[in-house]
């Protein structure tokens, strides 16, 4: 049988073996012969359906660069563009030839190729169906981008002093210290502080000691929130919230996640609680390093800076130095001048800025008498007016002011001043200076264009930059920055009146020679009105609030920018700007309205910015005169551009980018090829459509993008400037003509059409003489590079990528000229063999050798980095002409050219050398030799022994997949990479070990400065060392990190002592601070050897050892006690691991005396042990002596575990009565500040720590102890002796938190007889233990949370406890919540109760003793709240007989709850009464019930009575709910009650209790003295709040809110005595309903005629006034859908109110809103809402005094004055005809808003003062006249759109004011 198997069996697969190496080879070619037509089908089915993956990733990427700003794409989607791409251009390739061969072979196939190319094509459909199949990308496909820090670099030819050089290395080695975070940096102004800390800044970005760097000016006018916005944007954060307080905790805790950074806090002059920022400072790795710079010491004493550097100034002859070097001094000048330029650079006190700016103003200066003025006027000059400088500094300005006076163009000083207009540490737009200077015409009247302007400022700011006094801002492009100092000079000369420009930029001092003032700081202010006066030519203000009429006086301003904050309410009348005769240039930012624009007709420069353009086509059409419209990124809807742009026939620069004209683009690009003067352009568009026969105009400087733009979070395809084009899109070749290259180019980009572009350039024969950057990507057809057309002297950047046809790129010809380049990148050109390529003609390589030879200096002599990857058929990079080139600093890159051979052909085959490179990266170079030396090296797929010359001055180096190589040292390198500082090693499957001295030519030293190792995936690696460790090995190595090395046995192994004597200091491993070995499945010793004991890992600080099967212990005990700084010991899925530290006796080493002595882990915090299956304990006794400073031990799925403090023999405690004490004979356990204990999953544990061992846990906080099913006591008994007794009292003085979670056979927290006391415990979790019968703690904190099955094992601990709170605890069904004896619950003062499902009630008093007399239980519980208790019905069962019955007294109910002060009540589903039967709630003072749908009313009057105290009660969801109190019938005892009362009661509110019918009983008196709020909401079937009475006194009500109560009868509150009120707020929205019933007026009225009271219901009355006494405190009146309403004030009003918002809407039968009379009471009034009162006909009625007084013949006009009201909307009410009678004039000064839809007979006329912003209402009888059949239109008016109203006319008449 079983031989018949296996002969089926082998046949079988015989057979499957010949089908598949006989049959289907043979199939395969019998198909590519006859089915070419079929493939050829699936070729192109393959690619329309890789075509359409293609469209849509790309549109994918697309949206995902448009959505996420600083958008990186995947790499792995970026590398399936290309190869998609790719595959698409091999087939169109393919089908071109298929094409062929079918034109030329119709009828003749040619079997040969036919069959080749039906191979290809088969090949090319896989692959492309495999490209199909991987497209489908899981989201996202991209990533926010880390943006690049900051690129820190110290001044250009700065001279270091001796100061700043010891202060660079003092803040360089504080920054390794990891205690200290706070670095002060402390020196006068100028003197370099700055400087130095960029320096820092850029040092430690190289060293890459820090995740991020981030510097942040702070500066004297200290904004918080622009430093956090600063370091958001570093570090890519978004704010969610906007407050500071909200950022800065953001910011926290995003800076508490980063790895370390360094934050740079510039310019500090007050303390900054680094916490209002949000700046956690550096803790366990986390949080931020500072460095602070200041001129004042206090400022680092304050700040607390634990490291404080001062900066000294330059002594002599490092000032001399540097005031030589700047001042162009060399030693042909006579001795003379040299004396005489050395005493003028004394005068600068040897501060570097005033040394500086000094030698830049004298640079030029050669005769010796020019010397000696200078000299004479820098010493007696004094700058004493400036005030506020310190001694020491006074040099440092007269040396800027003697720079300022040796300018020669009083111009350039002008653009000097210019610059001191911004605020501290501003970056200034040089553009912005452009326009100022045309604006106050610097450079006269007789420039023809602002270009020429341009061109003169450029070259002064250039000339300032040259002179120090401007400093280029390395940030933003185009802009400049003024040092602080330099600062306060320029504007102490502007303040001078002989300057000729005086300026202020603060609001002190006198203003009235100013022509310049600048107010730019963020922070809203308001323009003093002092500041308006004539000779002003230039203000710039931002966020100020200035009038209109301050304009009149400026009668000679030029320039003038407004900017104001987006979103604010600030508005600026441009009407006032129509009176300014002069002005010429004008900016508005954030600005939304444009009228009166047009008539400002001198203007000749206008800037807009974030502003919708509605309404400006109008007003620009008009500007005749202007030459610059920018109005980059605003917006607008309407078609005005087209019509707009051909009509400004002066223009000369429009600026466009941002705006949408992307509709309109043909007609936009017609008019502006008509503009004959425009000489710059900057637009943007989305896509092109470029018309047959389209022109672009011919333009000096333009900025066109083409795809999205350049915007925050948009990507543009397209980007064209006259220096710059970039093109990554395929455009129409009509584009490509029409797009002629500007010969000024300097940066040519081109990712699509770079074939076009370059035939374009030969055949125009253009010639790019300024390029400098030169980009190409997918260039497929031409083979040379037209370079004869590029001036290449200046070429900087070449990059060539995917330009598969390439052959050439340098001519050998070509290279003496590329001076200048500095980086060539070559990817992806297949058919390249060298770079430089020699000339074919002997004669011609002659005299190109002999040029080059003859040259002075090298070839490439700038060139830094050379990047070369995916070159097939590239064999060599430069020819052997350039052997001799040195290529010093070279960054070398080259990957993946299979032909590669070497860098610099080499006829005779020996390996060239080039040194001093910067860095190397070879990679998948198979035939790749040469010496190379950097001190960067990364080596990927090539043998390492092939450049064991190459690593000798290497500090970093990376080896991933080595071929062959079995060691790095002595294969790799024979000398031992001593200078190595970085080594990682990773997928080296060869590599054996680092070092191997086995071998007999081992170096005497290795690895001597290694201070980082990283090893990974390199499955051959047995250990580091083979044989005897040379000398100094891994002496200084910091980090080791080993992973996933699969025949790894032991780390490092000595068998030999290695060192005597002195030599005992190079031991390896000596100064390792982190161990990293992961998933290591051999791993069985880290040290091991006969020697291993002399080994030291003394600095050792981390220890992560993870999925290490096989190893057993960690360290030997003579390891272990070198271990004196280990801090962080953390273990996982080690199987085998069966103790961490083993004793001495277990150890198999050879110990050293010293090993006997006790083990001490001094600084161990932290002890992590996860998945460890066979480990039997944590740490022996011994061991847990030594762990001072063990702070947190967690031990999760341990099953072996067995004892977390391992036991030896005689160490059982003995007890005694009272406090334990540990038998003499013992080591007691001692972990003074052990925090954090937690165990999980340890299934054989049964106890966690010994109880004679519990006093040895004073710190011990919070302990959780889980899923251990053999646990009996938390603190147990090692060996219980049998007779003997145990007893105690266990101490945890600071524990807090206990959680025990499924022990199943966990009987009690301490043995039986044991008692603890734990005085700070807070919290106790106790679930599914259910053995537990005592839990044997007696004493807590006096707040306890407990969550637990059931209460009875807590029951001692809760007699001791103020505060319960109980969480999710089950008692049962039927069981009270508290079944204990309530007798020993008189301590509890606060009781809380959440999602406690089982009782039905909290306390059941039925049970108690009968015949006793009542006791007093729960008598001090003040607050007592009960949530989520689904099957609650009652809260209190209290027992009838219970009541205290005292002969001849009526009964009392018990004392129960009587402290009672708050209740709450939530979500208590099932309840029905809050108390059954008698209780006393004589303290309770606030109640709450929440969503208890059943609860029909909530006391009986019995308990009314008891409710004296109660303050406020809230109601909300309670549907069944009737009445709050039950109506008065008779008690439980059958006795009736007095009257009662709620003296005390100050708020009611009631929201959603559908069926309530009224809230009090009739036997409640209807009186609440103290009611300070009434609010009723949503009660449907609710008719009055005490039951038969609709009065109310409420002399203290502040809010009354009534709304949508459809039942109500009624609500009448009194103001009997006709007092002051204190109501604020009346709200009554009704639902409709019948007319109330004025019976209850009636009753009022009869009680006295002249009292005041508001009705609430359906009345035609609402408030009844004598005096207005009741409403004089209102602020807000809210009334809707009063249907009978008629009278909303009656009576007199004779006291001023507070009144600030009124809103009416559907009160019909309301025929106006106020009385004439009470309109002078109204001052406040700042917001009037009506809607849709349809018979409503004026807003103010006449009253009966006025009507009167009209009545006699002709008055004057009255005027009324609202003078706060800002907001007024009257909508929908079709019978309104004014807002006053006739002959009143309205005024509103302050009115922001004003809106007036469908009131169709409105009369009154409204005018609006276009310079104040004042609106005017009248109604006069011409108004009447004209409104006979009037059909007003709709007002929408807004304070910033002005004129949608008229202009208002002052008239002659007189005006009477009311009174």
């Amino acid at each position: 049988m079983a031989g018949a198997f296996f002969s089926s069996a082998a046949a079988n697969a015989l057979g499957t073996l010949m089908v598949d190496y006989l049959v289907k080879p043979i199939d395969r070619r019998i198909r590519y012969l006859c089915s070419l037509h079929k493939i050829v089908h699936e070729l192109h089915q393959q690619k329309r359906n890789l075509n359409r993956e293609l469209t849509r990733v790309k549109r994918q990427v697309e949206e995902a660069e448009l959505q996420i700003q600083t958008q990186v794409i995947e790499d792995y989607v970026i590398q399936w563009l290309t190869d998609a791409k790719d595959a698409l251009n091999d087939v169109q390739n393919l089908e071109t030839r298929i094409e062929e061969y079918k034109r030329c072979f119709g009828w003749c196939p040619n079997w040969i190729r036919r069959y080749r190319l039906s191979k290809e094509s088969e090949k090319k459909t896989e692959c492309m169906s495999k490209l199909v199949k991987d497209s489908h990308f899981e989201p996202p496909i991209g990533r926010p981008a880390e943006l690049p820090g900051l690129e820190f670099f110290p001044s250009e030819g700065m001279v270091t002093s001796k100061t700043s050089t010891a202060a660079l290395n003092k803040i360089m080695e504080a920054l390794k210290d990891d205690k200290i975070n706070m670095i002060g940096v402390w020196g006068m102004g100028g003197v370099g502080k700055t400087t130095l800390v960029k320096q820092v800044g850029n040092i430690v970005k190289e060293l890459r000691r820090f995740n991020k760097v981030i510097e942040v000016a702070v500066s004297q006018t200290l904004i918080l929130e622009n430093i956090q916005n600063k370091i958001a944007d570093f570090l890519d954060l978004e704010f969610r919230k906007k407050t500071r307080e909200g950022k800065a905790e953001e910011l926290w805790l995003r800076l508490g996640r980063e790895e370390t950074v360094l934050i740079i806090l510039d310019d500090m002059w007050n303390k900054v609680k680094l916490k209002e920022i949000g700046l956690p400072l550096n803790e366990n790795g986390k949080g931020c390093k500072i460095i602070l710079t200041t001129r004042l010491k206090t400022v680092c004493e304050s700040m607390e800076c634990q490291l404080t550097v001062p900066i000294d100034v330059m002594d002599d002859d490092e000032a001399w130095t540097l005031f030589r070097m700047k001042a162009k001094l060399d030693e042909r000048l006579s001795r003379a001048i040299m004396e005489e330029a050395e005493k003028v650079a004394k005068e600068c006190k040897g501060l570097p800025v005033a040394i500086v700016t000094l030698a830049a103003a004298l640079k030029g200066t050669t005769s010796h008498r020019d010397w000696k003025i200078a000299r004479k006027k820098l010493e007696s000059s004094r700058l004493i007016e400036i005030g506020n400088i310190e001694e020491e500094e006074e040099n440092a300005y007269r040396c800027v002011k003697m720079s300022f006076d040796y300018l020669k163009k009083d111009t350039t000083k002008r653009c000097f001043l210019f610059c001191a207009l911004y605020p501290e540490d501003h970056s200034i737009d040089v553009e912005e200076l452009v326009r100022y200077a045309w604006g106050l015409e610097l450079y006269g009247q007789s420039n023809e264009s602002v270009e020429d302007v341009r061109i003169q400022v450029l070259q002064a700011v250039k000339y300032l930059k040259e002179s120090c006094l401007l400093l280029e801002d390395g940030d933003v492009a185009g802009h400049v920055k003024l040092h602080d100092i330099v600062r306060d000079v320029a504007l102490w000369i502007a303040s001078k009146e002989e300057s000729g420009f005086t300026i202020q930029s603060r609001l002190t001092g006198s203003f009235e020679t100013c022509k310049a003032i600048s107010l730019l700081s963020d922070e809203e202010k308001k323009f003093p009105e002092r500041l308006a006066h004539s000779k002003l030519e230039m203000l710039l203000l931002n966020n100020c609030d200035a009038q209109g009429t301050y304009f009149q006086r400026m009668r000679e301003l030029k320039v003038l920018s407004l900017t104001i904050a987006k979103y604010s309410s600030m508005n600026i009348s441009l009407y006032a700007l129509t009176l300014l005769g002069k002005l010429r240039s004008l900016s508005l930012k954030n600005l939304e309205y444009f009228s009166f624009l047009g008539n400002i007709r001198t203007l000749e420069i206008l800037t807009l910015r974030g502003s919708s353009l509605e309404g400006l086509a109008e007003e620009l059409v008009r500007l005749e005169n202007l030459k610059i419209l920018d109005v980059t990124g605003c917006t607008f809807s309407s078609r005005w551009l087209p019509n707009v742009i051909g009509r400004m026939l002066k223009l000369e620069e429009l600026y466009l980018k941002g705006t949408d004209i992307q509709r309109d683009f043909d007609d936009t690009l017609r008019e502006i090829n008509s503009l004959s003067r425009l000489t710059a352009l900057s637009l943007e568009v989305s896509s092109f459509r470029f018309k047959k026969g389209s022109e672009f105009p011919k333009l000096e400087r333009y900025d066109i993008s083409i795809g999205g733009g350049r915007r925050k979070g948009s990507y543009c395809f397209i980007n064209l400037t006259e220096k710059s084009w970039e093109i990554q899109q395929v455009i129409p070749l009509n584009v490509v003509s029409l797009l002629l290259l500007p010969a000024s180019l300097e940066s040519l980009e081109l990712s699509e059409n770079a074939d076009e572009f370059m035939e374009c350039l030969t055949d125009k024969g253009l010639k790019l003489s300024n390029l400098k950057l030169l980009r190409v990507s997918n260039l497929s057809r031409i083979s040379e590079l037209p370079m004869q057309h590029v001036r290449v002297e200046g070429l900087v950047d070449l990059r060539m990528r995917n330009c598969p046809n390439l052959k050439l790129l340098f001519p050998l010809s070509l290279v003496p000229s590329l001076v200048s380049l500095e980086t060539l990148e070559v990817f992806g050109c297949h058919g390249l063999k060298q770079i430089v390529t020699e000339s074919r003609g002997d004669g011609k390589k002659e005299e190109i050798s002999s040029a080059i030879n003859s040259r002075k200096s090298l070839c490439f002599p700038k060139l830094k980095k050379i990047d070369i990857g995916s070159c097939d058929g590239l064999e060599f990079i430069f020819p052997t002409l350039m052997a001799q080139q040195g290529f010093q600093g070279l960054s070398l890159s080259l990957w993946d050219c299979p032909q590669l051979k070497q860098v610099i052909k080499v006829d005779n085959e020996q390996l060239h050398f080039l040194g001093s490179l910067s860095s190397f990266s070879l990679g998948d170079c198979p035939l790749f030799s040469a010496r190379l030396e950097a001190m960067e090296a990364r080596l990927t797929g090539v043998r390492l022994s092939t450049f064991k010359r190459s690593f000798n001055r290497s500090k970093q180096l990376q080896l991933t997949e080595a071929i062959e190589d079995h060691n790095v040292v002595p294969e790799g390198n024979e000398d031992g990479l001593n200078g190595l500082t970085w080594l990682e090693v990773e997928r080296c499957k060869y590599v054996e070990c680092l070092v191997d001295t086995t071998t007999g030519n081992s170096p005497t030293s290795a690895f001597t400065h290694l201070e980082i190792l990283r090893i990974k995936g390199s499955d051959g690696l047995e250990t580091l060392c083979k044989g005897q460790p040379p000398q100094g090995l891994l002496k200084n190595l910091k980090e080791l990190t080993v992973e996933e090395c699969d025949k790894l046995l032991v780390v490092f192994q000595l068998d030999d002592p290695p060192y005597n004597g002195e030599q005992n200091k190079e031991k390896p491993l000596s100064n390792l601070q982190s161990l990293n070995l992961s998933s290591l499945q051999e791993l069985r010793w880290i040290l091991k050897g006969s020697a291993a004991h002399s080994f030291g890992l003394q600095s050792l600080k981390v220890v992560n050892i993870e999925d290490c099967g096989k190893l057993e212990y960690l360290f030997s005990p003579s390891l272990t006690q070198s271990l004196v700084m280990l801090e962080k010991l953390k273990i996982e899925r080690c199987d085998e691991l069966k103790v961490l530290l083993p004793e001495p006796e277990n150890d198999g080493e050879i110990e050293s005396n010293n090993s006997s002595l006790p083990l001490c882990l001094p600084k161990l915090k932290i002890l992590d042990i996860r998945w460890c299956g066979k480990l039997e304990y944590a740490v022996t006794v011994t061991l847990a002596q030594g762990l001072p400073a063990l702070a947190s031990l967690s031990i999760f799925d341990c099953e072996e575990l067995k004892q977390v403090f391992g036991m030896g023999n005689g160490q059982d405690g003995a007890e005694h009565d009272g406090e334990i004490e540990s038998n003499s004979s013992s080591l007691p356990l001692n972990l003074p500040k052990l925090k954090n204990l937690e165990i999980y999953c340890c299934s054989k544990l049964e106890y966690v720590v010994p109880i004679t061992s519990a006093h040895g846990l004073p710190a011990l906080e919070s302990l959780t102890v889980s899923r251990c099913s053999e646990l009996k006591q938390v603190f147990g008994m090692e060996k219980e002796g049998e007779g003997v007794e145990h007893h105690g009292i266990v101490c945890l003085v600071s524990l807090q938190d206990v959680r025990l979670e499924q022990l199943t056979n966990l009987t009690g927290f301490v043995p039986e007889n044991y008692i603890v006391k734990a005085p700070a415990l807070k919290s106790i979790r106790a679930r599914d233990c259910p053995k537990v019968i005592n839990f044997s703690i007696q004493q807590a904190s006096k707040q306890l949370k407990l969550e637990t099955n059931g209460l009875s094992i807590f029951k001692k601990l809760s007699y001791n406890t103020d505060s319960l709170h109980l969480h999710r605890v089950d008692q049962g069904h039927k069981i009270p919540v508290l079944d204990a004896d309530l007798r020993h619950l008189d301590r509890i003062t606060s009781l809380d109760i959440v999602f406690c499902h089982g009782g039905e009630c909290l306390v059941d008093t039925s049970e108690a003793r009968k015949g006793e007399p009542p006791k007093p239980f729960l008598q001090n519980l003040k607050t007592l709240r009960m949530k989520y208790c689904n099957n609650m019905l009652e809260v209190l069962r209290i027992d009838k007989g219970l009541y205290n019955r005292v002969e001849n007294q009526p009964p009392r109910p018990p004392p129960l709850l009587t402290n009672l002060e708050y209740l709450q009540l939530e979500h208590l589903y099932k309840l029905r009464r809050i108390v059954k039967g008698p209780a006393n709630l004589q303290s309770l003072k606030v109640l709450s019930i929440t969503n208890c749908e059943e609860l029909r009313w909530l006391f009986s009057v019995s308990v009314v009575q008891t409710l004296g105290s109660l303050e406020q009660f809230k109601i909300d969801g309670c549907n069944e709910l009737k009445s709050v109190f039950m109506e008065l019938e008779s008690d439980d005892n059958g006795t009736e009650s007095d009257t009662l009362c709620l003296p005390n009661l100050k708020t009611i509110e009631i929201e959603d209790c559908r069926n309530l019918v009224y809230v009090f009983p009739l036997a409640l008196a209807p009186v609440f003295p103290r009611l300070q709020k009434l609010q009723l909401v949503n009660l449907r079937s609710l008719r009055s709040v005490v039951a038969g009475n609709n009065c109310l006194e409420a002399p203290a009500l502040e809010i009354l809110d009534v709304l949508r109560c459809s039942a109500l009868t009624g609500i009448s509150l009194l103001n009997a005595d006709n007092k002051y009120a204190p109501l604020k707020k009346l709200t009554y929205i009704s639902v409709g309903g019948i007319k109330s019933k004025n019976m209850e007026n009636s009753r009022l009225c009869q009680r006295s005629p002249n009292f005041e009271y508001i009705t609430i219901g359906n009345f035609e009355q609402q408030l009844h006034l004598q005096g207005g006494y009741f409403i004089s405190n209102l602020e807000k009146i809210h009334l809707g859908n009063l249907i009978w309403l008629r009278d909303i004030w009656k009576g007199p009003v004779h006291v001023a109110t507070n009144l600030t918002r009124v809103v009416i809407f559907k009160c019909n039968r309301l025929t106006y809103i106020f009385p004439m009379m009470l309109i002078p009471h109204l001052p406040q009034l700042s917001s009037l809402e009506i809607s849709s009162c349809k018979n409503l006909k004026q807003i103010i009625a006449n009253d009966d005094i006025l009507a009167s007084s009209s009545a006699q013949g002709p008055q004057l006009e009255k005027k009324m004055i609202f003078p706060q009201l800002k907001r007024m909307e009257i909508t929908k009410s079709p019978r309104l005809e004014s807002l006053t009678p006739i002959g009143f004039h309205l005024v509103f000064p302050c009115l922001e808003e004003l809106t007036l839809k469908k009131n169709y007979k409105m009369m009154t006329n409204f005018t609006v003062d276009y310079l104040m912003l004042i609106v005017h209402a009248k109604t006069n009888l011409a108004s009447q006249v004209d409104h006979a059949s009037p059909s007003q239109e709709d007002i929408l008016w807004e304070r910033s759109k002005p004129i949608s109203l008229p202009q208002y006319v002052e008239e002659a008449e007189e005006i009477s004011p009311l009174k």
